[in-house]
């Protein structure tokens, strides 16, 4: 039995950087790159027309166009994630798009290294966008594992015992915490956590 494959869609007006996208995204033998779209103005109808999976949608297009615009009626047309391409890190345009639809963000040119796993991440539901009051920002299923165990005490070498993985991944992980919830110290992230009911009590 072959691997069932998730129709993936790509919305972007360079087509150079599309078939970037595509490229990298055929790598793994579970994602198929069912229609790139160029045309701003057929995005809503060709979508219509296709099976998808995810949609993986530009905001800025030419002429000034913001495909934020084009969410609502898009999420009408079927129950498909769409995950914004940006290529800049504007928390109001995030905001604008998450609360007219978007399933989440991937960094245009930052997050190519981890573009598949960011996929598959937002197709199994392991990566969740969570609001907080001035960002919008994507916490992995490990990243809650390791919140979690820093939330109840946990020192790093047993969160890597208990996680059976290495204390560097655990460092790692903890640091990309630190980045995304932007603060300096390990209590700042459990504060910052509870505030904002990224860890429940």
């Amino acid at each position: 039995m072959g691997v069932k494959k998730r129709n993936i869609v790509i919305a972007d007006d360079e087509l150079g950087v599309a078939q970037g996208f595509a490229k990298i995204l055929e790598e793994d033998p579970s994602l198929y790159i069912q229609a790139i779209i160029t045309d701003y103005d057929s995005i809503v109808k060709d979508v219509k027309d296709l099976e998808v999976d995810l949609l993986l949608l530009d905001i800025n297009f030419r002429l000034g166009r913001n495909s934020i615009n084009l969410l609502k009626e898009l999420k009408r047309e079927d129950d498909f994630l769409i995950i914004m391409l940006t290529s800049h890190d504007s928390e109001n345009v995030k905001a604008e798009a998450f609360k007219n639809g978007a399933d989440g963000f991937i960094e245009k040119y930052r997050d190519l290294e981890e573009l598949n796993s960011l996929i598959k991440g937002y197709l199994n539901g392991t990566i969740k966008v969570v609001k907080m009051p001035q960002s919008i920002i994507s916490i992995t299923k490990r990243e809650y594992e390791i919140l979690n165990l820093l939330f109840i005490g946990k020192a790093e070498k047993e969160i890597a015992e208990e996680l059976k993985i290495d204390i560097t991944t655990v460092k790692t992980h903890k640091k990309h915490l630190f980045e995304k919830l932007n603060v300096q110290k390990q209590s700042e992230l459990i504060k910052t956590c509870l505030d904002n009911d990224i860890l429940m009590i």
